[in-house]
């Protein structure tokens, strides 16, 4: 053998033995992440048992069991997924491992999956997660789903649910140290369908998540958009470019939450001139105990009947004023046909939270502040309040009909002349201010009292106000 191909051969050998030493030193690098990470999976509420792991030279084969706890008290979901693992010779790739997982799904099952599904016979593979490990610690996981898919569930043709949707696309990240997590979704179209006639439609939406962690901190920041939400029912309405952004933090057990909503249109289709223009919203929640909100949850889901589920949550609910809770819609406006519409609204408890009683109705007054702002167009509030009084009319005539045999008299619509003398009530009686064709209210309430456009005034004066 001449001296130049001995050379070539020796080069060869070399980094053959260096390749498969790397790709060993890498593979059990891989291996320990792969099983630290299933570890850390009891931090999310669920359990990963590594069964098999079989380590190759670029690459590995193993399987895991899943453990999804049950909320409701029943058995717990075990899952099996099986685990292609990709990893390269050296740590010099951009990262370090990418892996294919597939559930292992009971023989009985995988006929109904493809069939709803949509036929695919493929069903692991529509359900499988593609993840990358980085050399960094961080990982992120793409959940592969159907590109199309339609299914009806419940079989009931009356109660059914229907789901549907296309081009659906997510992705989950979770960065080294385990203390921030990001997600993100795509939605072409999503329909949901119940009873048969309740329809709701999201057509090109985006949904990004991100969690962060700091010793006993939380943060969550979410936004949503979609450029359309239509509804189909008792009212049909669609929504144009709605956005819904949301930050929320817990320190300390309490949980604070500012959520801003924005629409550049709604409309009902039954009444096209109640559109509604470039709407925005903020709602601000502070001081929100998170362990009793959580217990009120758990109270509700376990209850046997709806009557018990509610009592016991009201009897949980008083231990949120312990820490001075706070509702507040600040910047709330939109354009109506009749003009322009603005709000604000805050409401606090103030107390201690020492009480013994069991609802929140019977907590002191004096320990609740609050204040309401709104001015309207008075066309606006012309048509607001005679479709609240056709409402309250067509109710007491069912309850009217219920208690005898006649079919009763048919309801008619309030005329102007009534709707006037009730605005001219209110106007009189100072819980509305108007001029220039404009309504305002400026309540305060504080220790008890309740002052109306500057004036003391009754608390019951605030009941005339429901159409608003």
């Amino acid at each position: 053998m001449g001296s130049a191909a001995t050379k070539v051969v020796g080069t060869v050998v070399v980094a053959t033995v260096a390749l498969s030493a790397g790709s060993f030193w890498v593979g059990g690098w891989v291996e320990q992440v792969f099983r630290d990470n299933a570890a850390e999976a009891a931090r999310y509420g669920f359990k990963v048992t590594v069964i098999d792991y079989q380590r190759g030279v670029f690459g590995a084969a193993a399987r895991t069991e899943v453990v999804f706890p049950s909320s409701s008290g029943e058995d717990p979901v075990t899952m099996l997924f099986n685990h292609s693992i990709q990893h390269g010779p050296v740590p010099a790739f951009a990262a370090a491992a990418h892996i294919h997982s597939e559930p292992v799904l009971p023989e009985d099952s995988v006929e109904q999956l493809s069939e709803i599904l949509g036929g695919d016979p493929r069903v692991s593979e529509a359900l499988a997660i593609d993840s990358t490990f980085n050399w960094g610690g961080g990982h992120s996981h793409r959940i592969i789903l159907p590109k199309k898919f339609e299914a009806t569930f419940n079989g009931d043709r009356e109660s059914s649910v229907r789901v549907a949707w296309e081009g659906i696309d997510s992705e989950i990240s979770i960065y080294s140290g385990q203390k921030r997590l990001r997600a993100k979704v795509g939605i072409g179209s999503l329909s949901f369908i119940r009873n048969v006639n309740d329809k709701t439609r999201i057509e090109q939406a985006t949904f990004d998540a991100e969690i962060r962690m700091d010793g006993e901190k939380l943060d969550i920041s979410t936004k949503f958009a979609a450029n359309k939400v239509a509804t189909e029912g008792d009212v049909d309405k669609t929504i144009d470019k709605l956005t819904l952004d949301s930050q929320a933090n817990v320190s300390d057990g309490a949980l604070g939450m500012t959520v801003k909503l924005a629409a550049a249109g709604i409309v009902r289709e039954e009444e096209a001139k109640a559109t509604i223009d470039n709407s925005k919203m903020t709602l601000v929640f502070e001081n929100i105990d998170i362990g009793v909100l959580g217990a009120i949850f758990n109270t509700i889901l376990q209850a046997d009947d709806e009557q018990t589920a509610l009592m016991t949550a009201q009897e949980q609910s008083v231990k949120l004023l312990q820490r001075q809770p706070a509702l507040s819609i600040k910047d709330a406006s939109a354009h109506w046909p009749e003009g322009d519409v603005a709000l604000s609204f805050r409401i606090g408890y103030v107390g201690t939270g020492n009480i013994s009683q069991f609802v929140l109705a019977d907590t002191d007054l004096a320990d609740i502040t609050a204040d309401w702002q709104l001015s309207l167009p008075r066309t606006l509030a012309n048509r607001l309040v005679g479709e609240q009084m056709y409402e309250d009319e067509i109710e007491a005539n069912a309850f009217d009909d219920g208690e005898s045999e006649g079919e009763g008299e048919p309801v008619r619509k309030p005329t102007q002349e009534q709707i006037d003398r009730h605005i001219a009530g209110m106007i009189g009686s100072g819980v509305l201010v108007e001029k220039n064709g404009m309504l305002s209210l400026d309540a305060v309430f504080r220790k008890g009292e309740l002052t109306l456009n500057g004036k003391a005034a009754p608390l019951e004066s605030l009941l005339s106000l429901s159409p608003f």
